[in-house]
């Protein structure tokens, strides 16, 4: 077998739509001094005037849900109706599937959006020079390996016959490392006050006892007195003395000596279920 390609180049002023057929001449050959014969090759080539294109809004870890858009476009100056098209979402990644569509009509008021697995695009319309585009709500399998997933779509036909090739687009299963943006010790994904600063800027005047702030540039709030129960960032949910008080709207006392206790437990407790336990440098107590 000998195969080989001749790229070919369609003048511009071609019509859209346009189609032509090439036929070759009959093959022949010589195999072993006899002379042998083969029939003619043809095939047709259309100009489209149509477009199918996809992108997925990723990249996306293992669990998201990622958003999935198609766009078909009419190059022509006529309407085209009856235009149809799938994707089989599982077989790209097995177990992908659609949680969610737009509205109906999509493309043209009678047309029709659905499956899971296998989304399907029947009876859409579109106007001279028009679009539509499109996006399908598709969750990603939790056990998905890390990697790069091409999706296929079926060709774009219009009554059975095909009118415009395949859209493609891929999508990056990736894992995303835990980022911790303001330093203080607690990861982002957790952390309830963003731009936390270390040392705070309370107190303004000193650290009175039962007084709590991040004195020293770590993730324990200092005391003064060792037998106070004690208090990381961490218990914070990353949020200092100087932003409890923001949040909460504690008066001026506590900037200028610090967070009280009673405001620091009610701050640690208010995340925590009731009967949780807080530590504490002289035993422990419960969030009642």
């Amino acid at each position: 077998v000998c195969t080989f390609e001749v790229r070919l180049m369609v003048d511009a002023s071609t019509p859209l739509g346009a189609t032509g057929t090439n036929i070759t001449s009959n093959i022949t050959g010589d195999a072993g001094g006899v002379v042998v014969t083969g029939p003619q090759a043809t095939d047709t080539i259309q100009i489209d005037f149509l477009r199918l294109s996809k992108s997925f809004d990723g990249p996306a870890e293992a669990g998201d849900t990622v958003s999935l858009t198609f766009t078909i476009e009419n190059l022509g100056n006529d309407r085209v109706d009856r235009l149809s098209f799938s994707d089989d979402l599982d077989a790209m990644m097995s177990g992908l599937t659609s949680v969610s569509f737009p509205a109906t009509g999509v493309c043209g008021d009678d047309s029709d959006l659905s499956g899971t697995d296998i989304v399907r695009l029947r009876n859409a319309s579109l106007l001279p020079n028009g679009s539509c585009t499109f996006s399908v709500d598709v969750l990603v399998p939790a056990s998905t390996p890390v990697g790069t997933y091409t999706n296929v779509t079926s060709v774009l036909t219009q009554d059975g016959v095909t009118v415009a090739g395949r859209a493609t687009a891929t999508l990056d299963i990736i894992i995303v490392a835990p980022v911790d943006t303001d330093a203080d010790g607690v990861l982002d994904v957790d952390d309830e006050c963003p731009n936390t600063v270390i040392p705070e800027s309370v107190p303004t005047r000193h650290l009175k006892n039962n007084r709590y702030a991040l004195v020293d540039n770590d993730f324990i709030f200092d005391t003064p007195r060792v037998t106070n129960p004690q208090y990381t960032t961490t218990d914070t949910r990353g949020c200092s003395c100087e932003q409890i008080i923001d949040i909460v709207g504690l008066g001026n006392g506590h900037t200028k000596f610090g967070c009280s206790g009673g405001a620091m437990k009610n701050w640690v407790c208010d995340g925590e279920s009731t009967g949780a336990i807080v530590r504490s440098g002289n035993g422990s107590y419960s969030c009642d």
